[in-house]
């Protein structure tokens, strides 16, 4: 119990979570970063912008679980990419990946998320515990 509560108290200071938070958010783009076929300034720069602007969008609150929750549409869609980047490698969603998981039916998807399992083992570790952490 010792070591939840000393967990616990790191999550206590602002920055540390400020900073964990930032990272949540931006690590879909660093995993592009080294999957993508792009140029590296394009790829640097899939970095540095939308870094920027969670930074600013986390300096708009003193509280950074807060702007984590008024973020979720982000949080969804970091998790979204995260799974497609380990199921096809690379590329960004597409707006067809979106229709296709509306209109699949159970048993495919079913066969697909037990081929995902480590992908989302991985999203729910990391993004449902910032959740839990804001």
């Amino acid at each position: 119990m010792k070591h939840f509560k000393k967990i616990l108290d790191i999550f206590k200071n602002q920055q540390i979570v400020f900073w964990t938070f930032l990272a949540m958010l931006i690590l879909p783009n660093v995993m592009m970063f080294f999957t993508e076929s792009t140029s590296t300034i394009v790829r640097i720069a899939g970095i540095v912008f939308p870094l920027g602007l969670y930074w600013l969008a986390f300096t708009l609150s003193s509280k950074p679980g807060k702007m984590f929750w008024w973020l979720f549409f982000f949080v969804f869609l970091d998790a979204f990419q995260i799974v497609l980047l380990y199921l096809y490698g690379e590329s960004p969603i597409a707006v067809d990946m979106f229709l296709n998981l509306t209109t699949t039916n159970p048993t495919e998807t079913t066969e697909l998320l037990s081929n995902l399992l480590p992908a989302v083992l991985f999203v729910v570790v990391v993004y449902v515990s910032g959740m839990v952490v804001a």
